[in-house]
C-alpha cells in the first residue's frame, strides 16, 4: 500500500523540529508570536514546503492542538506557528501559564501532501479509507473539519470516524452533496518524551518489512 509521505526525517531532523517548537513556545509567552525561524543552517527537509500540527499534552491531558494541512511554508516555519498556536491560541484552552511551558509534552505530526479522494457517496469515501493509516480532511463550501491519523486510536471504525469529523465541521450525519470535497493525508508523528528512539526502531522494522516484501 502506497505511503503519502514525501520526505524523509532523520533523528536529527526530529530533534531540531521539536527544539524549534519548545522554543516558540518559550519566547511566545514574552513576545506574543511564534518564532522566526533561522533557516539558513537547516537540512533540506526542514526547508522543505509542509503542513503540520503539534499537540501538547500535560499529565496526558491535552492542553492544546494547532495545525495546518496547507504545504505554504517552510517545515520548520510551519511547527514553530503551530507550536505557538497550540500553546496560545487553542480557544479551548487558557493560554500556556509559565509554570507549564516547560511541563508540556509536544508532539508534532508532520503531514504529507494532500491527495484528494474521488467518493460521490459517503459510502464510497468510507470504503476507500485506510484505517490508522489516513488523516482525512472533509469541506463543504465554509464548513470544514480535519481529523489527524492519530484519532483512529479513539474511534477505530470508519463510519463512525467519518460521522464525528462531518459533526466536527458541522456537516450533517447524512448530508452528502457534489460540493463535498475529501482529502486525505498521512503523517510523521513523533514527541518529545523519548520517543525517537523508538520511531527510528519503528521506521527501520517498516522498511525491512517493505524489502522482505
Amino acid at each position: 500500500m502506497e505511503h503519502l509521505y514525501f520526505m524523509k526525517l532523520t533523528t536529527h531532523d526530529k530533534e531540531q523540529l521539536l527544539a524549534i517548537a519548545r522554543r516558540s513556545i518559550r519566547q511566545g509567552l514574552y513576545t506574543l508570536e511564534p518564532l522566526e525561524v533561522d533557516l539558513t543552517s537547516l537540512s533540506d527537509a526542514l526547508l522543505e514546503r509542509a503542513g503540520s500540527f503539534v499537540t501538547l499534552s500535560q499529565e496526558g491531558r491535552l492542553r492544546g492542538c494547532i495545525g495546518t494541512v496547507d504545504a505554504k511554508h517552510p517545515l520548520a516555519q510551519s511547527v514553530a506557528s503551530a507550536a505557538y498556536g497550540s500553546a496560545y491560541e487553542d480557544i479551548r484552552f487558557a493560554p500556556l501559564s509559565d509554570s507549564e511551558v516547560n511541563a508540556v509534552r509536544i508532539e508534532i505530526s508532520v503531514l504529507s501532501k494532500l491527495d484528494k479522494i474521488d467518493a460521490r457517496s459517503q459510502d464510497e469515501l468510507i470504503s476507500k479509507l485506510r484505517p490508522f493509516e489516513d488523516g482525512l480532511v472533509i469541506k463543504d463550501e465554509e464548513h470544514i473539519a480535519t481529523f489527524l491519523p492519530k484519532v483512529w486510536r479513539q474511534i477505530d471504525d470508519p463510519l463512525t470516524f467519518v460521522l464525528h469529523l462531518k459533526a466536527k465541521a458541522n456537516i450533517g450525519a447524512e448530508y452528502w452533496s457534489k460540493s463535498i470535497e475529501c482529502y486525505r493525508f498521512t503523517a510523521n508523528l513523533f514527541s518529545d518524551d523519548g520517543a525517537l528512539c523508538r520511531i527510528e526502531k519503528t521506521e527501520k522494522a517498516d522498511e525491512q518489512s517493505v524489502r522482505d516484501g
